[in-house]
């Protein structure tokens, strides 16, 4: 290890980088190179935004009263939560080819693969920022359409579920807090419409408050 550690050394001196303090060995020799100049890193908010959806939406669940877990009227399940009429759509394959089994196998990179094409599908790079992650929640939650209705709303204009330049224009100056009522709005008129989604409720609040500033 001695005359390995003393090549390095000799190699480094050759570089130009000068000698270690004395006692320092090679790691000394390391840390006092010169590092490169440059931006630093780029961070991947995608990373992070599927990171933190699918945190949110947890393991495989098959439960009765969510209709996102079924096909037709056979209950199959979600994971991640990666719908069976989700992952239909990604193998491309019909909704009745999905079986619970290929829900509760289905991994988390296959999840993240599913989620960052919806990213790039669903613009989410043409909001602000700060919003993303929760634009990208809400699309997770009511669907495209649906959400995009939410996320009109809060922009207080037409709610017609399209993107187009009014929409575009709308949410570059939106605060998130107003997307958080809109979207509680939207909880309270699906209980209001159906009394049977009432146990959802709470937790659909709390996931909205997540992202109250």
């Amino acid at each position: 290890m001695e005359v390995i550690n003393k090549g390095i050394l000799n190699a480094l001196e050759m570089l130009g980088l000068g000698q270690p303090q004395q006692g320092g060995g090679v790691l000394s020799a390391v840390a006092g190179m010169p590092r490169p100049e440059g931006k630093p890193p780029v961070v991947d908010r995608t990373v992070n935004i599927i990171d933190s959806i699918i945190a949110n939406e947890g393991g495989f669940q098959q439960n009765k009263a969510d209709t996102g877990n079924y096909v037709g009227n056979k209950l199959i399940g979600t994971k991640y939560g990666i719908t069976p009429k989700k992952l239909a759509e990604f193998e491309g394959v019909d909704p009745s080819a999905i079986r619970s089994s290929d829900i509760a196998n289905l991994s988390i990179d296959k999840a993240k693969e599913i989620y960052n094409k919806d990213i790039k599908n669903f613009k989410i790079s043409q909001y602000p920022e700060g919003l993303q992650e929760q634009v990208f929640d809400i699309f997770t939650n009511f669907g495209y359409v649906g959400g995009l209705k939410v996320i009109q709303d809060a922009a207080n204009i037409e709610t017609d579920g399209k993107w187009g330049a009014g929409t575009k224009k709308a949410v570059q100056t939106l605060a998130p807090e107003k997307l958080v009522d809109a979207r509680i709005k939207k909880y309270n008129s699906i209980v209001k419409n159906d009394s049977s989604k009432e146990k959802f409720l709470e937790g659909w609040i709390n996931r909205a408050k997540k992202y109250e500033r």
